[in-house]
């Protein structure tokens, strides 16, 4: 029920709950045979890797104080994260389906998503120096802004706007779907289809398809 000091792993056979902040004085892996909650703050220059067959909770803040090495889940299970802020020096990779419980702004390296996201409603913001990687369908969120190099599949669908302010790379056909204005503010390439569906304003400000031709581009008749 207090704050924890972590190193080295800890494996149970059925739940791990954290309620307090936790301080990882080393790398460090939870593995859990049931759900793993995280209530409190997480801190600390290490690795944090999560394996739960169940959910995956983060109540508090990441690495806001002492900025996290890695944050990886595994692809079992599903991960909530209601952090305002995650914040790692790598890379971070959620290996299974990740939920929001509100709005949150991810800052690391590299971001991987690597089962999409449900939004619930909620904003979510992407800062990165290399690629956020997007696989699978990321529905129900209120904006999405990534600052950085973006890798993307599926579909995105938000309520409100879309903006990807680095380059954007198709590894596989998009569709972009927002309820507000959807802002390419970088190159666009990759030899695969983007259809871009928004009742507001679809902006593209950089090349499309000078470095990898698309394979179609479509916009809907709603907006401009």
């Amino acid at each position: 029920e207090g704050p924890s000091s972590l190193s080295g792993s800890v494996v149970t056979a059925s739940d791990q709950t954290f309620n307090d902040s936790v301080s990882l004085e080393g790398n460090v892996s939870l593995e859990a045979g049931g759900s793993i909650t995280l209530g409190g703050s997480i801190d600390g220059g290490h690795d944090l890797t999560v394996n739960a067959s169940g959910v995956t909770s983060f109540g508090g803040n990441v690495g806001l104080v002492a900025p996290l090495g890695n944050l990886t889940t595994d692809a079992g299970g599903s991960s909530v994260l209601s952090a305002e802020h995650l914040s790692v020096s790598g890379t971070v990779l959620f290996g299974d389906r990740l939920t929001l419980g509100g709005a949150t702004t991810l800052s690391a390296h590299s971001v991987r998503l690597g089962d999409g996201i449900a939004g619930a409603g909620h904003d979510l913001t992407v800062n990165t120096t290399e690629a956020v990687s997007i696989n699978g369908s990321w529905s129900g969120l209120g904006s999405l802004t990534s600052e950085g190099p973006a890798l993307l599949s599926g579909t995105m669908t938000t309520a409100s706007g879309q903006v990807y302010n680095g380059s954007v790379d198709l590894d596989a056909d998009v569709v972009l779907e927002a309820g507000g204005n959807i802002t390419l503010g970088g190159s666009i390439d990759g030899g695969h289809d983007l259809t871009v569906n928004t009742s507001g304003v679809a902006s593209c400000a950089g090349s499309v398809g000078f470095v990898a031709a698309l394979g179609n581009l479509t916009t809907d008749a709603g907006g401009s």
